[in-house]
């Protein structure tokens, strides 16, 4: 059953929410999501880094992972495939902004999603914004072509191309002004 997403989320619900809908949207993925609240400086639950600086999980090493920071909350997503998650803080710009931040392509998927969701272009936006962090990353590029395969009633757009699936949605969050962004890709395994 739906559930009502027009109230700001407490954090503790939100988690659940992330990975029954990613489990219900990208079922191939066998995400994992933890959303916590964190000081300023406090180090993460996993403090161990790859060369390149992207964040793994020490105790399972087949396990990928990929971390988002916003305001207090960092969000975490794992899985066994390649993951990318970000989160982001929707913000107002003119469309001559997005256009530079995004590039047209990007843009033109926004304005779909702003559209067919019924909600402003800012916020779609920041949408494929995050889309565009979570494909960084996932280790896919920027040039991939991601389709929107479905929206659904509660404001999720589930986008594919090839062996690559995304999901994005925007929520509010009690504690936060404005809604914030959520995008989750994984890459499937050849």
């Amino acid at each position: 059953a739906p559930i009502e997403t027009q109230r700001p989320w407490p954090t503790a619900l939100l988690t659940p929410y992330l990975e029954r809908r990613l489990a219900e949207t990208m079922p191939s993925a066998g995400m994992r999501i933890a959303l916590k609240e964190a000081a300023a400086n406090q180090e993460t639950k996993c403090s161990c880094h790859r060369l390149d600086g992207k964040p793994e999980d020490c105790a399972n090493a087949g396990m990928q992972l990929s971390r988002s920071h916003c305001g207090s909350l960092v969000l975490t997503a794992c899985s066994q495939q390649p993951v990318g998650c970000d989160m982001e803080q929707c913000t107002e710009r003119g469309e001559a902004s997005w256009t530079g931040l995004l590039g047209k392509q990007w843009l033109s998927v926004a304005q779909t999603i702003a559209t067919e969701t019924n909600i402003p272009l800012q916020g779609a936006a920041t949408q494929v914004w995050a889309l565009k962090e979570s494909l960084r990353k996932c280790g896919a590029s920027f040039d991939q072509h991601l389709q929107i395969s479905t929206q659904t009633a509660d404001g999720w757009t589930i986008l594919s191309s090839g062996k690559l699936q995304a999901a994005t949605c925007q929520l509010s969050i009690q504690g936060f002004e404005g809604e914030v962004a959520f995008a989750f890709v994984t890459q499937q395994a050849p």
